[in-house]
């Protein structure tokens, strides 16, 4: 066994410039940064947005005759506080639902430290597909990014049957951050946006939404076996779940120490090394901001910054 690298007192790596903003309960916004700097000043969502209305007032408006999309029942729940920070390992998916011993099993492997058990499945966004998860808010926030997991506003809006999108699915469609978006014909409002740091993993919503949406229930889950060797992982997993099941090893192979001394040969070498000293941050997230603020080194101008947001509650006199 060899024991992961993340966190070695003493080793700081700057790999990306760039600013994580959660707008919290009210409006306010605390700001974070993957560098060293001091957070910037709170400052309200409209000044955030420089929006002339508040962003949890925007509504999409359904023209005049038209059906408006059919709401989506939810059954919130309480969201529990963020206990500790999980990088996933490996990703076990089934067409169909995982049956209760073999999660039980998996969980168990030797090495598993946490799990998280999903909910899979799509839905449309207009003409764009986009791969939606369905989680219990709790359960699945240790193993994201650690901006993404501190943010209680977050979380909440999931378990309020509100929807979290990533950031480039929503740069993409213009969606305001607290506007209403339609899903395979379901309404939803736009609660959160945020990377989640998972592979497929385009939109986050509570389970009760996830399978409105038809979603597979328990078709997926993820494991965090921080100690374990990864081909020994690998096996076991493969031994438990059968050859129905994908298995997705999410930690990148280990690099020969002689490879890494001095500079490393590529961008994914240094994503890798770097992501050793990040806590909560896999190498892959590291790599799609990296694409996103420099197109991996290509364009070396200021940051385009890179925000995690999250929409204060409709209030009860909201229309």
């Amino acid at each position: 066994m060899r024991q992961r690298l993340a966190g070695r007192h003493g080793v700081q790596v700057a790999v990306v410039a760039t600013a994580l903003v959660g707008v919290l309960a009210g409006g306010a916004v605390g700001a974070a940064a993957l560098r060293d700097e001091p957070a910037p000043a709170a400052a309200s969502l409209d000044q955030s947005l420089g929006a002339p209305e508040r962003a949890d007032r925007q509504r999409t408006v359904t023209p005049k005759g038209a059906v408006p999309p059919s709401p989506v029942q939810i059954t919130p729940g309480a969201v529990a506080p963020l206990r500790a920070l999980r990088t996933a390992d490996v990703v076990v998916r089934s067409a169909a639902p995982l049956p209760a011993d073999v999660v039980a099993r998996l969980r168990a492997l030797d090495g598993v430290v946490a799990g998280a058990l999903l909910d899979a499945g799509t839905a449309m966004l207009g003409s764009t597909e986009l791969a939606v998860v369905g989680a219990d808010p709790s359960e699945l926030r240790g193993f994201t990014p650690e901006e993404t997991a501190s943010s209680d506003p977050l979380w909440q809006a999931v378990a309020r049957g509100e929807l979290a999108l990533g950031h480039a699915v929503q740069r993409d469609a213009k969606l305001p951050l607290g506007g209403d978006v339609e899903l395979s014909g379901r309404s939803l409002r736009l609660g959160a946006i945020a990377e989640f740091g998972l592979p497929r993993t385009d939109a986050v919503v509570s389970r009760s939404v996830a399978r409105a949406l038809g979603a597979t229930p328990d078709a997926v889950l993820v494991l965090a076996a921080p100690e374990a060797e990864t081909d020994d992982l690998e096996r076991a997993v493969r031994a438990v779940a059968g050859d129905a099941v994908q298995v997705d090893l999410l930690r990148p192979p280990d690099v020969a120490p002689s490879r890494l001394q001095g500079r490393p040969s590529s961008w994914r070498e240094l994503y890798i090394d770097s992501a050793r000293y990040c806590p909560g941050l896999s190498w892959t997230v590291l790599a799609a901001i990296g694409q996103v603020e420099s197109a991996h080194g290509k364009h070396l101008g200021p940051s385009s910054g890179f925000m995690m947001s999250a929409s204060p509650s409709p209030s009860p006199s909201s229309p």
